[in-house]
């Protein structure tokens, strides 16, 4: 009989302590029928994925946190077709209590619920997806984004956000990504490392919208170049990227769109200006023929005509696809790339 040596076990639940394999089935092809979604498609995601995660893939357009909670709510009192695995409750009574745990990708209602209904005792070590997702955001951001924190000052009654951050400057490697805490108990801390594979990656980290369009802001501050330089070089990259996925359009804001009215109405007046100049000059100089005149007439009356044009002649919208480190696929239809903008 193999044998190993180690300061505690941490355990994954289904498949290992609990076979909840027909549960989830029912479960998720039952929710399936309910919102039109094909239920082999979400069996073929779902096993050690977060309820969350499988419905946002598969049913975008739904709530998915809203939707995830009632699965999860209706899973934990169902305990049809959940049943213990073989050797699973002598195993877990041969270790010491503050020696083992659970890491589930399930919620803590669920983990709890359906070691109960199997007879296993609940572990002081309980990790879930969702404590990973908490001090991960936690640790790299800061926690108030996963627990709201007000302190009321009793003298003014103004209430301050208290958040605790780590600072970015000792972030600064996956290392210290991996040692991130993610539960701590008596017996010891369990690590970001002990419960998940952590590696190099590029995702959209947030999305915004413009009078209700979605979109990607890409922004920059400009320094130790003019705008006019720096707006040239900002065009041309878009131009340079070559056409872009369907539907997918790049806009740019910031100080940019005023200068260039500003130059447009400069250029305008100075063409006018030198078209009158001339019109003028040919109506003083009577030794010039006449079709001499007319053809600087015409000329300055082209350039008028044409400045005139060219200023209310709306500009054409550039569109540019997106970087390679972001495949167009994963972009929702109408998404608009900003440009960088000025401070």
């Amino acid at each position: 009989m193999p044998t190993f040596s180690c300061s505690a076990i941490l355990f994954d639940l289904d498949g290992v302590l609990v076979d909840s394999t027909r549960a989830v089935d029912r479960e998720w092809r039952a929710w399936a029928r309910q919102k039109g979604v094909d239920g082999d498609a979400i069996m073929a995601i779902a096993h050690g994925v977060r309820t969350i995660e499988v419905i946002r893939r598969v049913a975008p357009q739904l709530d998915a946190e809203k939707e995830a909670k009632k699965i999860e709510s209706h899973e934990a009192h169902d305990k049809e077709g959940v049943v213990v695995m073989p050797g699973a409750i002598e195993l877990v009574h041969s270790i010491p209590k503050q020696c083992w745990g659970v890491v589930t990708s399930g919620s803590r209602l669920l983990a709890s619920a359906r070691l109960r209904f199997c007879g296993l005792p609940v572990p002081k070590v309980l990790v879930t997806a969702d404590d990973v997702a908490k001090s991960v955001v936690a640790g790299t951001s800061s926690s108030r984004y996963t627990s709201a924190n007000y302190w009321p000052d009793p003298k003014s009654g103004i209430g301050y956000q208290v958040q605790v951050e780590i600072p970015e400057h000792r972030m600064n490697s996956l290392e210290e990504v991996k040692n991130l805490p993610i539960a701590r108990r008596s017996g010891g801390q369990i690590d970001l490392r002990d419960v998940a594979g952590v590696s190099d990656g590029a995702a959209l980290g947030e999305y915004d919208r413009y009078n209700m369009q979605r979109m990607l802001t890409l922004s920059a501050n400009i320094y130790g170049e003019d705008l006019g330089r720096a707006a040239a070089r900002v065009q041309q990259a878009i131009n340079d990227t070559g056409k872009p996925p369907d539907r997918v359009n790049v806009t740019v804001r910031g100080q940019v769109q005023p200068m260039a009215e500003m130059f447009g109405g400069l250029r305008l007046g100075l063409v006018m200006a030198v078209g009158v100049i001339l019109v003028r000059v040919t109506e003083m100089l009577p030794y010039l023929g006449g079709w001499v005149k007319f053809a600087v007439l015409l000329w300055g009356m082209g350039a008028i005509s044409l400045a005139i044009y060219r200023h209310f002649t709306p500009a054409r919208t550039a569109t540019v696809p997106v970087s390679p480190a972001m495949p167009p696929s994963s972009l929702p239809p109408n998404t608009t790339i900003g440009s960088p903008q000025p401070a």
